[in-house]
């Protein structure tokens, strides 16, 4: 077959490859808004209790005391969040694009989950172009057919919010192309082309540093025929790196007071305590998809112990598949190899999640697909030697595991989740709607929550209900995040007891988000918000088990309604009188 033959069947096959995956990820258009959207969605209208520009959607608030304060009265931070709590995150064209959403196409989403896919369809466009510099034709092919259905890359597609991750990737890509391509060239301009790309990246979201892991772990090794000089390869990356971080820190973002979210600037101690944990959790599931059930892994022993042997079983693997390759081509590998290990390093500041693991995916593909090519060398070499018989005796095991895992098993986890997303916030949405409330009373009045059972009613349940039609509130109180029965005890006209029943507070992920388990609370410490104190009177090993929340007005005022969380909605609990106790029964997520 000729050049221009062989490059028209190429791209044709990469087209089809990208086709394939913007189809089996096109039922995303049906998913409505989720979390963070619901407040993006308010800062963009003006109706959030902070005032949001067009490039800070993604600043949910802790730069100044006041911010503080205003999120905790009205509710969107819940009454336990931490004094210094920060969650600002410095994403300003991913802002611009949430802006751009709403104008073409106001509160419709399906545009959104349609520009959503479109980057990730440029994502593996840029992802190509890369590989296919640095890669033989046969392994960059490889590598794209598995990413086209690669699991950490459903919930950016679904959730309009983390569609940051995509546009971050996509820059990425073309940037560590323009790199690969200007060490290879000597060309200062490509150089230059790739530190805009980079700077572009983290422009639309700090997860772009995961893929600046690839860049630094180009830098190893020998450099071989290289044209390019150390120095200026290293600035390509190292500049939009350091201008980002001034702007960073300008802009007054980062983390902190929170236990899911770790800043390793702020808090290196901490950072360095969930670090081999939370990558051997990572490394496990891009290996073996297996999902991950521990979001907050502390002990490294239960997640490295099982890890270590798949990992050392991937290398043996790729070891044995590189044997027909030259010095250059190995070198490339073990370097992307470290690369992959560089890309998960940043996403240890969050809860594990597979979504966070995209970055590293890309290496991991690319070890599955040097697998899958050296079958296909070793079938198709003559002289039968003790060698092929031992690398088929490898290789073809492996390849019926990466074909069984990670394009059977990994489509159909793909459509699964996808499909679980939609559901279960469709669901959430049209339960919240049905909940029972006094409307004619609840106009700037309290709605009292007290547990919630999932994350979009802890914080967004007055947003989805504003949405349909129920007025805005004036404070939304969550007492708890609990997921047994609550004891409810009222002692006087404004004061309410509340026991935890089997658990304690400030145990669960979404209320250690707001507050870091390494700054407790103690018997007899008090928060006041805007119209509650809340007292901590009794705890627990980690966490109080009771706490006495004292309001402002008599619990018999109309414009104060008691709920709880039910699978139906929002369910009122009947006006208590001064010294009667009942059992509040476990809260669930609306859903129906």
């Amino acid at each position: 077959m000729s050049e221009p033959r062989r490059n028209k069947f190429e791209w044709l096959v990469v087209v089809i490859f990208i086709i394939v995956s913007f189809a089996l990820r096109s039922r995303a258009r049906l998913m409505p808004r989720a979390g963070d959207d619901w407040a993006q969605q308010q800062m963009i209208e003006g109706d959030w209790c902070v005032r949001r520009g067009p490039l800070s959607l993604y600043d949910f608030g802790g730069r100044t005391v006041a911010d503080r304060r205003a999120l905790m009265d009205s509710g969107a931070w819940p009454w336990w969040s931490h004094p210094q709590l920060s969650l600002v995150m410095f994403r300003p064209m991913s802002s611009v694009l949430l802006h751009l959403d709403v104008l073409i196409a106001g509160h419709h989403t399906t545009f959104a989950h349609i520009h959503s896919l479109c980057w990730w369809a440029l994502a593996l466009l840029a992802v190509y172009c890369w590989l296919r510099i640095v890669f033989p034709l046969r392994i960059a092919l490889f590598a794209l057919a598995l990413l086209c259905v690669e699991e950490s890359a459903t919930v950016p597609v679904v959730w309009i919010a983390n569609r940051n991750a995509l546009v971050a990737m996509t820059f990425s890509g073309f940037g560590l192309a323009a790199l690969a391509s200007a060490r290879n060239r000597g060309s200062t301009r490509l150089a230059m082309l790739c530190a805009l790309l980079l700077f572009a990246a983290l422009m639309a979201s700090e997860y772009a540093l995961c893929f600046f892991g690839y860049a630094v772990a180009t830098e190893f090794g020998p450099r071989g025929n290289l044209a390019l000089r150390r120095s200026h390869s290293i600035l390509a990356w190292a500049v939009p790196f350091g201008v980002w971080v001034l702007l960073y820190r300008y802009y007054g973002a980062g983390v902190s007071g929170s236990s899911v979210y770790i800043d390793p600037i702020t808090d290196p101690t901490r950072f360095a305590r969930v670090l081999p944990a939370r990558i051997a959790l990572l490394l496990r599931h891009l290996i073996t998809t297996f999902p991950i059930t521990d979001p907050n892994p502390l002990r490294v022993g239960p997640t490295l112990v099982p890890t270590l042997p798949i990992l050392l079983g991937l290398i043996f693997c790729v070891w044995i598949a590189s044997q027909s390759y030259d010095s250059n081509l190995r070198h490339t590998i073990v370097r992307l190899s470290c690369g992959t290990l560089f890309s998960l390093f940043p996403a240890v500041g969050s809860f594990t999640s597979a979504r966070l693991a995209l970055a590293g995916s890309i290496g991991v593909a690319v070890a599955f697909a040097i697998v899958l090519d050296g079958l296909v060398v070793t079938l198709s070499s003559r002289p039968q030697t003790k060698l092929k018989v031992v690398q088929l005796t490898i290789l073809i095991p492996a390849t019926v595991l990466i074909i069984v895992f990670h394009l059977v098993y990994a489509t159909r986890s793909v459509l699964t989740e996808t499909e679980n997303w939609i559901q279960t916030y469709t669901n959430n949405e049209r339960g919240l709607s049905h909940s029972q409330l006094n409307l004619r009373e609840i106009r700037n009045g309290t709605v009292i929550l007290i547990a919630a059972a999932d994350m979009q009613t802890l914080l967004y349940a007055p947003s989805v209900l504003a949405a349909h039609g129920i007025p805005h509130l004036c404070a939304w109180r969550v007492l708890s995040v609990h997921p047994g029965p609550v004891l409810l005890r009222r002692t006087d006209a404004f004061t309410l007891d509340v026991v935890l029943l089997g658990s304690e507070w400030l145990t669960s992920s979404a209320e250690t988000l707001f507050r870091s388990t390494d700054q407790p609370l103690s018997v007899g410490q008090r928060i006041t918000v805007r119209d509650m104190t809340a007292t901590v009177m009794k705890m627990g090993r980690l966490g109080p088990l009771q706490m006495r929340f004292v309001f402002n007005r008599s619990l018999d005022d109309r414009s104060i309604q008691l709920v709880w969380s039910s699978a139906h909605g929002l369910r009122r609990i009947p006006r208590l009188t001064v010294g009667r106790t009942v059992v509040v029964p476990a809260a669930q997520m609306p859903s129906r």
